[in-house]
């Protein structure tokens, strides 16, 4: 799984998600107790777990994980699934690369430390299949 911080500003966190088939965001039972998530599938299939409820979610689906649900997403496509996610407020620490739970993500930030607002066509630019 790869997961980058594209850009945190004003209360607003933006992040990128490529995961491979079979491959999953995490454990069941990932949660961010103090932001809602906002997850669009960009390119690919997910099987997604939310709470109680299974998904399966494709290209362009988007779905609104509220505050301390559990959840987990498994990429489900022969090719990368890659996502756009956003969290209000922001769920992911800048210095110490853990969500507010305390969870560590690796590779989770970008080379600026996520901590400044990428300009919109670099968004772009990473959210581009390779």
């Amino acid at each position: 799984m790869e997961f980058k911080v594209l850009g945190t500003q004003d209360g607003v966190q933006t992040a990128r998600m490529r995961l491979k088939r079979g491959e999953a965001s995490g454990p069941f039972g990932n949660e961010h107790p103090m932001s809602v998530q906002v997850l669009i599938v960009v390119r690919g299939e997910l099987d997604a777990q939310i709470g109680h409820e299974h998904s399966w979610m494709r290209e362009g689906d988007s779905v609104i994980v509220r505050r301390g649900v559990a959840h987990r997403f498994v990429g489900a496509s022969e090719e990368d699934t890659v996502t756009l996610n956003v969290y209000a407020p922001p769920a992911y620490d800048d210095r110490s690369r853990r969500d507010r739970s305390g969870e560590v993500y690796q590779d989770a930030f970008t080379e600026n430390g996520g901590a400044e607002r990428p300009r919109i066509e670099e968004a772009q630019h990473e959210l581009e299949p390779d």
